[in-house]
């Protein structure tokens, strides 16, 4: 077990680790459609690396208590920096450097025999533990997030009621941790769109009414960018489209359609639809605000909807029946004792379904990260060991000390201290 111990906590084999868990990440990203992070292969390696930065986090503790424990390993290890005598008893010597050292803020420990034992920067000590907490953290906050990471979602057209836990409603992908469910009836109260120069959409924002079980129906104003919560998956709205009206009847009147139809292309754009109650195929080309050039040419001049018009051609039976008639809203089409009116139009739009369980765990652990950082590098941790010896009726006195970062700077304190030191003997 020690060789697997030694290897565990060896900081190279930690940084290895991390740096073959970065490159799968980035590989992941780089290349999405290998799906390379979602593989159970990959909790092989964050397994790895979490279980070395534990490791290393215990040594620490360990070594540090070793340093604060055994007389052998604290006042030999560092950086001696000053050696000498004085005719004081050694009790006196020590009284008085230990008042000097108290007076430049270090903890001392005047409890040894050999002599004093100095601490400064603790909280440096407990940042860098608070580091490796933190990138504990994200380890847990990644292998949720490959876990249970599921994007989804549906479309839904004003008006329209949906229940997100009927059969097809959501296509739901599939994870480590099973689809992503949401108990939710949805409908689309009502959409609007804001255009620059009314030409281009910046900005959209749906109204919908929400029902949940165990909570009280609520209208929930949702836009761009800006999802909403439900339970532990948040639901956004990323596009939308045009869904026209087209009402079917046969020439003595009889009603054989009425439906919205959600055309999922625009600019000029062909985009088709069914008529099953005849067996039909309807080719559409939607214009939101249309104009006619010269020669009944038909061209959009906006994408806000202010003048709708579309060009539709008809096919049945693999013959066309309709060939490119130009419909403006509310005009018919005939064919074959039937005729097609372009009756009205409503917004639809696509609500995106997201369920990442680690992100959370990730921005706390990057947050206490950066804390852990700055407590480290504003309080270095360093130890200060002062030897005192018997000579005669006076003393010996050695001083020498340790630094973890900085060691110019620590090397000049340790050099004016020493001569501090001086200057009480």
């Amino acid at each position: 077990m020690k060789p697997l111990w030694q290897l565990l906590i060896s900081r190279k084999f930690a940084v290895w680790q991390l740096l073959i868990l970065i490159l799968i990440l980035l590989a992941g990203i780089i290349f999405p459609d290998a799906q390379i992070t979602t593989s159970r292969l990959f909790l092989v390696p964050a397994a790895l690396v979490f279980i070395s930065i534990l490791a290393c986090s215990i040594q620490r503790i360990i070594r540090r208590d070793e340093w604060e424990t055994e007389p052998a390993k604290v006042f030999s290890v560092g950086e001696e920096c000053f050696s000498g005598s004085s005719q004081k008893s050694s009790e006196v010597v020590k009284e008085e450097v230990a008042g000097l050292l108290r007076e430049r803020g270090w903890r001392v420990d005047a409890t040894r025999s050999e002599g004093l034992l100095a601490f400064q920067g603790e909280p440096g000590f407990w940042g860098s533990m608070v580091f490796h907490a933190a990138m504990l953290v994200i380890l847990i906050g990644v292998t949720l997030t490959v876990l249970s990471r599921t994007v989804t979602g549906f479309s839904i057209t004003e008006g329209e009621t949906k229940d997100l836990m009927a059969p097809g409603v959501v296509q739901a992908e599939e994870s480590l941790l099973g689809p992503v469910r949401v108990p939710m009836r949805l409908t689309l109260q009502k959409f609007s769109a804001d255009y620059v120069e009314g030409t281009h959409p910046v900005d959209y924002e749906a109204v919908l009414w929400v029902e949940e079980s165990g909570r009280q129906p609520r209208e929930v104003v949702t836009r761009v960018n800006r999802p909403f919560s439900s339970g532990k998956a948040d639901i956004y709205m990323d596009k939308y489209g045009f869904a026209p009206r087209f009402v079917l009847t046969k020439d003595d009147g009889t009603e054989l359609s009425d439906y919205h139809y959600n055309l999922s292309v625009l600019d000029g754009k062909e985009d088709s639809l069914e008529l099953p109650e005849i067996g039909a195929t309807v080719t559409v080309v939607f214009f939101p605000s249309f104009k006619l050039e010269e020669g009944n040419t038909v061209t959009n001049v906006s994408q806000e909807p202010t003048n709708p018009g579309m060009v539709i051609s008809i096919a049945r039976e693999g013959q066309v029946v309709v060939n490119r008639v130009f419909v403006p809203l509310g005009k018919r089409v005939r064919f074959e004792g039937m005729s097609l009116q372009f009756a009205g139009w409503r917004f639809w739009t696509h609500f995106g379904i997201s369920r990442d369980l680690g992100v959370n765990w990730i921005l706390v652990g990057f947050l206490t990260l950066v804390v852990g950082l700055v407590l480290r590098f504003a309080y270095p941790d360093r130890r200060l060991w002062v030897r005192i010896g018997e000579e005669g009726a006076g003393c010996t006195v050695a001083m020498g000390g340790h630094g973890g970062h900085f060691a110019a700077l620590f090397r000049e304190e340790l050099t004016m201290l020493g001569e501090r030191v001086k200057g009480v003997l």
